[in-house]
């Protein structure tokens, strides 16, 4: 049970999250911004971290492609 909130805590998406709610608190915004910041920057990292394994996974693809064409391996 500890080790799969340890392992929620070191996730890129909710650091930045924790971050924002520092930020918001520290302006001494309202509940509600402190709330829907911190759910927005939480939400926004996970589509960012989605969109950028896509891209990897493509990179890759096309990194292999190229390695066969020129005949060379890593």
């Amino acid at each position: 049970m500890v080790n799969a909130i340890l392992m929620q805590l070191r996730d890129t998406a909710v650091i930045m999250g924790v971050i924002a709610l520092v930020g918001l608190l520290l302006q001494k915004k309202s509940a509600v911004d402190v709330f829907s910041g911190t759910v927005k920057t939480i939400i926004g990292f996970l589509i960012f971290n989605i969109g950028s394994d896509a891209m990897s996974a493509q990179i890759t693809i096309f990194s292999d492609m190229a390695h066969d064409l020129m005949h060379t391996r890593r």
